[in-house]
């Protein structure tokens, strides 16, 4: 139940810090490198894998993911959201190409073994490529690494 209402409260704020006008005025200049969906394709074990990212409003996403085990036959199904950082607010100002980072959270759920997860993620979208770290937040469940390629449409 703890885990639960801590996911729920990771949600509520990602939604919330996305509503402030604070937040949506730093997006002006970065408005044409976010765009209103993008699929992710990558392989996590020789196993192709897919997710996809579907804008809520400017910088908030939401987000589902589809990973196939192929060791343990399972398929796992993580849904959340996540919160893309706005350059001006950072150092990425610097930087002149489509590089953007993001952070979030969400919930896990395995088909085989019936686990329920809340996650925390952060990753990095740059041009067709991106890379995300997913940490579970359950017992015994180790963090997972995905990069791939991303389709922006």
């Amino acid at each position: 139940m703890k885990k639960f209402l801590f996911s729920a409260l990771i949600l509520v704020f990602l939604i919330g810090a996305g509503t402030g006008p604070v937040a949506a005025a730093d997006f002006p200049k970065d408005a044409q490198i976010l765009p209103s969906s993008f699929l992710n394709i990558y392989w996590i074990d020789k196993a192709f894998c897919m997710g996809l990212k579907q804008r809520l409003f400017t910088p908030v996403y939401a987000t589902a993911n589809l990973d196939f085990d192929s060791a343990s036959t399972d398929l796992t199904l993580s849904l959340g959201l996540a919160y893309v950082l706005p350059k001006e607010e950072w150092l990425f100002q610097i930087i002149p190409i489509n590089l953007y980072f993001y952070a979030g959270g969400g919930w896990q759920y395995t088909r085989n073994q019936g686990q329920q997860n809340s996650y925390l993620l952060i990753g990095a979208n740059f041009l067709f490529l991106f890379t995300e770290s997913v940490y579970p937040l359950g017992h015994e469940v180790k963090p997972q690494f995905r990069s791939g390629f991303s389709i922006k449409f």
